[in-house]
């Protein structure tokens, strides 16, 4: 029987040659799902974290851990010329791309800060090639159309907007080989700002999740690490990618969602459980609508979401909770 085109692909990424890869973080989802993704294709997995917990993660995911400040060069380049890392992948700010429920856990300053001590220590150790996470949150409201990697990034003053857009253009002058992917928000059953935020609703406690108007970009946190490993293995130079899924979708919807999923959600519209999603005026993220296509990912690199909208990839989280549940019970 002949093997079908999906099988020759991931035959093909996992007899690539060997690389040693480092990793600017190791336990935000993505980077989690990517550490696992590249070791089982058979690369050697290096990952900065702060402290015992994250390097019990790191470990669990076959990747080997390392303590270093991620803002100081020096420190980062000695670990990266220890690991003798081929390729950088930047997955540290995605900790600020999590679902748009709360605000991130995670200080913005930092994802200039890090990216400019990251490419300075890359450079300085001859890294082959840097690839960069950054937002489909940058192109801002697209105006009902979508966004495509040659659209214009908005000029909100949006504290995340305006640092992903600042760290991108740390990346561009680095002087290395780069690619640059645009996530939607990442979204695993492992997210504590997910978990949180499906407990929030069903405690009839309010979650905002802004106006059903307003889409946004989503993506499983499965999905990026795929595309990430193709960019790792590919080595496309100089190219941004969108990662994220195939339709765009209100975070008022995508909470809806989660709840009905799991049967909670009485039949009414008027229920306490919809009243307990609110608008929320104040949080950027909410405010505006972000349309973004991936088609250039897919025609350049082969590459599509195994779950092409928000509702294949919440009935996914949700078998791993249930699963979950039923092993610890």
């Amino acid at each position: 029987m002949a093997e079908s085109s999906d099988n020759n692909e991931e035959k093909e990424l996992v007899e690539t040659q060997a690389l040693s890869v480092f990793l600017t973080d190791g336990t935000a989802p993505v980077s989690r799902a990517l550490t696992r993704r590249l070791v089982e294709a058979g690369h050697r997995v290096t990952a900065m974290t702060d402290g015992h917990e994250g390097a019990v993660l790191v470990r669990e995911d076959g990747g080997l851990p390392v303590f270093v400040d991620p803002t100081r060069a020096g420190e980062v380049r000695g670990m990266m010329q220890m690991s003798e890392a081929q390729v950088v992948i930047n997955t540290a700010p995605q900790h600020a791309n999590q679902p748009p429920f709360a605000a991130p856990d995670y200080d913005i300053d930092l994802i200039e800060a890090v990216t400019q001590a990251v490419i300075t220590a890359a450079v300085e150790a001859g890294i082959s090639h840097f690839v960069h996470t950054s937002f489909a949150l940058l192109y801002g409201d697209t105006g009902g159309t979508m966004a495509d990697e040659a659209s214009p990034l908005s000029d909100n003053d949006d504290a995340l907007i305006q640092a992903g857009k600042s760290a991108e253009a740390i990346v561009k002058a680095g002087g290395l080989p780069y690619c640059i992917v645009r996530a939607g928000f990442v979204y695993s059953a492992d997210s504590a700002v997910l978990q949180a935020t499906d407990a929030a609703v069903k405690a009839l406690r309010p979650v905002h999740t802004g106006e059903a108007r307003h889409l946004a970009a989503w993506i499983t946190a499965s999905d990026l690490a795929d595309l990430l490993l193709r960019v790792t293995i590919d080595k496309p130079s100089g190219e941004t990618f969108n990662g994220v899924d195939d339709v765009p979708a209100a975070p008022k919807s995508f909470v809806e969602h989660l709840i009905s999923a799991q049967g909670v959600q009485p039949a009414s519209p008027f229920s306490s459980l919809l009243r307990a999603l609110l608008p929320n005026r104040s949080s950027t993220r909410l405010g505006f609508s972000t349309q973004v296509s991936n088609g250039k990912a897919k025609q350049a690199l082969g590459w599509r979401p195994q779950f092409a909208d928000y509702r294949a990839g919440i009935e996914d989280i949700l078998m791993t909770w249930r699963a979950s549940f039923r092993t610890e019970a």
